[in-house]
């Protein structure tokens, strides 16, 4: 009986030694199962967050790299791995060490449980900021586009295109930006975010005005700036005035865009007025210093409009699309139809104001008040046109009733000229009337010193005495 209670016992346990053999194996193997998937879980979960940390977006400008932007540089780094590790359970992001650690029967459960190893996270684009990206877009050099516009130079309407510019519209860049990474999906397999070209969406400010839509019109601005204008026309015995009517007719655009004179209209007007204003045997008309323009009767003169120079005034004028005033050149003649001008170089005496002026190559040398022949006396410097010539120094000028010394001596005819008056302190207004000279042209020392050191022999003298209120 003992015998056979002995060999119960020893079946019983070898029984309880195989099942807990048994239960060992099933227990290491479950342990190894759960450890396995979980590892396969947990590499899934890091795949993704080193693709949220390498996910780069290249965006570029003209086909030109600007940069390669990290989730990081564009705000959506610390919103992608909050995403991912949504898409895991905290034991699920356990390091394998710290879910080896863990109780079979914990094990177990968890790998009774669903967990799939491919996943996928919605990348959030709440937290975009595009500051990184516009920064360098930012120093980049940049050309600000140019409006269509219509010039009008040398005569010619011009029609310019606009030109495009490269200014960012930064809204457009940031809506760009916003579209390219709305919607990506973070992935294990996702090498790179996909690139960003900002001129595939319009991202430059345009100009405002086009050739399409400036509505440009030449010869609509031709007459609006006629409209405006009115020449005047000073001849010397009349006035002529070219309305703004009148100039419309003379001028049109050709298809190029450049102003037309109507030369034929403008001959014939130019000869309609040369019949009217041409003058013949009257008085030369000369451009005095202190009395303006003065006619010298002694110099009989042919004057004609100098029918070419006035179209040319005229025709600049219309296409410089300026109005004003303008005197009409004349050309003028002596008795023998040859040409004649006191101009440049030539001395006047302007006994009616009591001054010398004196002009050399152009340029004023002298302008000084002088003194006369004694009106009282009759002996009044006579009016005419005269040339210089035997130029003194240190000589007396001796006659019946005076004898004077002067330093600089210029004669003009006969016995008249121009010279030095050391023994006045007074010259100008009325001293000839009562005070005057012999007839010859009294003049302050340092005055007649520049004469005399710069006139030559031949230059002209005008002497002439004109009164505007008598003429008047």
């Amino acid at each position: 009986m003992k015998k056979y209670h002995l060999m119960l016992l020893i079946a019983a346990v070898a029984g309880l030694v195989t099942a807990g053999l048994i239960i060992g194996v099933w227990a290491n193997r479950t342990a190894k199962d759960a450890e396995a998937a979980h590892a396969a879980v947990y590499a899934s979960y890091e795949e993704l967050l080193a693709a949220a940390e390498a996910a780069e977006l290249p965006v570029s400008e003209q086909g030109v790299l600007v940069g390669s932007y990290s989730l990081d540089d564009l705000g959506l780094g610390q919103a992608a791995r909050d995403a991912v590790e949504q898409l895991y359970t905290a034991s699920e992001r356990m390091t394998p060490e710290e879910f080896r650690a863990l109780s079979l029967r914990e094990k177990r459960l968890w790998n009774e449980e669903k967990h799939a190893i491919e996943r996928e996270a919605e990348l959030p684009i709440q937290s975009l900021d595009t500051s990184a990206v516009l920064a360098d877009l930012g120093m980049m050099e940049r050309k600000a586009a140019e409006n269509a516009y219509m010039s009008y130079e040398s005569g010619v309407y011009r029609v310019h295109d606009e030109e495009l510019g490269n200014v960012l519209r930064e809204d457009v860049v940031t809506a760009s930006l916003r579209e390219a990474v709305d919607g990506l999906v973070l992935s294990g397999e996702m090498a790179a975010l996909p690139s960003l070209e900002i001129t595939d969406h319009d991202c430059y400010v345009l100009p405002e005005v086009t050739v399409e839509n400036g509505g440009f019109n030449p010869g609509g601005a031709l007459y609006e700036a006629i409209d405006g204008m009115e020449i005047t026309v000073q001849f010397h015995t009349g006035t002529e005035v070219l309305t703004a009517e009148e100039l419309r007719r003379l001028v049109s655009l050709d298809p190029s865009g450049a102003v037309v004179v109507d030369e034929a209209a403008l001959e014939a007007l130019l000869g309609d007025w040369a019949a009217v204003y041409n003058r013949y045997d009257t008085p030369y008309l000369f451009d005095s210093y202190a009395g303006g323009v003065v006619p010298i009767e002694f110099l009989s003169c042919q004057y004609e409009v100098r029918t070419p120079d006035l179209r040319e005034m005229i025709r600049d004028m219309l296409l410089n699309q300026q109005g004003g005033e303008i005197a009409a050149p004349y050309a003028c003649y002596d008795k023998n139809w040859e040409a004649f001008a006191i101009r440049d170089t030539y001395v006047e005496v302007d006994i009616h104001n009591q001054q010398i002026t004196y002009y050399k190559d152009g340029k004023l040398i002298v302008n000084s008040d002088i003194v006369t022949g004694r009106v009282m006396a009759n002996w009044d410097t006579p009016e005419g046109l005269y040339s210089s010539y035997d130029r003194q120094t240190d000589r007396w000028l001796i006659g019946e009733d005076y004898a004077v010394f002067v330093k600089y001596w210029v004669r003009i005819w006969n016995a008249y000229g121009l010279h030095d008056a050391s023994w006045r302190t007074i010259f100008g207004g009325d001293q000839y009337i009562r005070n005057g000279s012999h007839g010859c042209v009294n003049i302050p020392e340092a005055a007649m010193e520049k004469i005399y050191a710069n006139i030559e022999d031949g230059t002209p003298v005008l002497v002439f005495d004109y009164h505007p209120d008598e003429a008047e």
